[in-house]
């Protein structure tokens, strides 16, 4: 059952350009000007460097993890970045694109990961990341959760509509094989076309032995906490990337 994220599509890049990690007194305010309509969702966190020298321009960007097999690349919509360094503050504006949900019997959702880069990053290159976090991911659901469906109990529980914010549980090598255990327990195949329901490996099992996703009852009031790398650590980001 183990999906990977085989694709990372940049939808929304926010400006930090004025802000200089050398030292923590940097304050510009990152609004445009421009009226962007209606804000969806608005997400805080903190910012913090272990660079030996500071990153020019860096951006903080909410990057949306595509589970499905494809390679077509999806263009950058752009939000706004507000409030004084370390602090930032992201305003979403607009919804996912339909070509980018992933999707449990019908029910669709997507997945996204708070990340930062500079103004030449290809967010849909993890390698090009300077910092993320890994801890926290944003959830975007275009219908509430079905009582009793598979993005209930995907979800540990049911979810209005909208952008919320989920923890990630790493698993440890433990935990895992005492999921596997579980679903090699239970009567039928995993899976499409299979003869047990995803729904009843999540119920019964906990999850399906990938990394889990758990709401938090501060939802979109959580802070992210990203942490700035050297160039020669980026391949430890990569290499962490959750798996769900």
């Amino acid at each position: 059952m183990p999906r990977s994220l085989d694709r990372i599509i940049a939808l929304s890049l926010s400006a930090l350009s004025a802000l200089s990690f050398s030292g923590l007194a940097g304050c510009t305010s990152q609004a445009d000007g421009n009226y962007h309509g209606q804000a969806l969702a608005t997400l805080s966190g903190t910012l913090h460097s272990t660079r030996s020298k500071a990153l020019e321009h860096p951006q903080v960007a909410l990057v949306w993890a595509e589970q499905r097999m494809m390679h077509e690349m999806v263009g950058a919509e752009k939000v706004d970045a507000e409030g004084l360094f370390p602090q930032f503050k992201l305003t979403v504006y607009n919804p996912p694109p339909d070509e980018i949900y992933d999707e449990f019997d019908g029910e669709r959702y997507t997945v996204g990961l708070v990340a930062v880069g500079t103004p030449t990053s290809d967010y849909t290159q993890p390698t090009q990341w300077y910092g993320v976090d890994f801890d926290r991911v944003v959830v975007y659901l275009p219908e509430a959760t079905k009582v009793g469906g598979v993005v209930e109990a995907f979800l540990h529980g049911p979810q209005t509509a909208g952008f919320h914010v989920f923890t990630v549980k790493r698993l440890t090598e433990q935990e895992r094989q005492a999921v596997l255990d579980c679903i090699n327990a239970l009567p039928g195949v995993p899976g499409p076309g299979g003869s047990l329901p995803y729904r009843e490996v999540f119920e019964k099992c906990g999850g399906d032995s990938n990394d889990e996703l758990h709401p938090v009852s501060t939802d979109l009031e959580t802070p992210f906490d990203l942490t700035i790398v050297d160039d020669q650590d980026i391949l430890t980001i990569v290499n962490h990337l959750p798996h769900w």
